[in-house]
């Protein structure tokens, strides 16, 4: 998304008479392909047999990677070259990678990761007992809403949030830093 911002393509396509939606739907199209394929796949390269688990694995992991494709799509819609998407997507991706494990160390990490979509998905491999309820998907559910309406207000929104440069002369002004 950041590239065909960064091209001048997603503004044509939107003068095009293409709408938000359509482009959300064709942007999202191969990421849920793959993901769904790595998904199915997990299992099968790891050699784990979720036996009677697979339907409850497949829900579960397949709204965590639902989630994590909305989180992308996010900041390809705030961003506006590759290079500020490279590194807005930087913190979530490794918070994403390490949080489940850190999540282990200290309880108040897991209570945080507890509120996170990836929460569900943790569960499920930790807990033996996990069940698939409103009650451990509801979390997720809200992300899922959240990260949909997020995106799609970045696509629509004409007027980006303006991350200002934090300049040395700006720097001194602030009331922490004088004597």
């Amino acid at each position: 998304i950041a590239e065909e911002k960064e091209k001048r393509i997603f503004k044509t396509l939107i003068l095009s008479g293409v709408r938000r939606g359509e482009y959300l739907i064709s942007v999202l199209f191969y990421p849920v392909i793959f993901a769904l394929a790595s998904v199915i796949s997990f299992p099968i390269m790891v050699e784990v047999d979720f036996a009677k688990d697979y339907p409850v694995y497949l829900v579960v992991a397949s709204l965590v990677a639902l989630c994590t494709i909305l989180l992308n799509l996010v900041i390809g819609a705030i961003s506006e070259t590759q290079t500020q998407a490279q590194v807005y997507g930087l913190i979530p991706m490794l918070g994403l990678s390490f949080l489940p494990m850190f999540s282990q160390v200290s309880s108040e990490i897991k209570k945080f990761m507890d509120t996170t979509f990836l929460g569900v998905y943790v569960d499920f491999f930790n807990k033996p007992d996990f069940k698939l309820n409103f009650d451990s998907l509801g979390i997720t559910f809200a992300w899922v809403v959240a990260l949909l309406a997020l995106s799609y207000w970045g696509l629509k929104n004409k007027k980006r949030v303006q991350f200002g440069k934090l300049t040395i002369a700006k720097l001194h002004k602030l009331t922490f830093f004088k004597a």
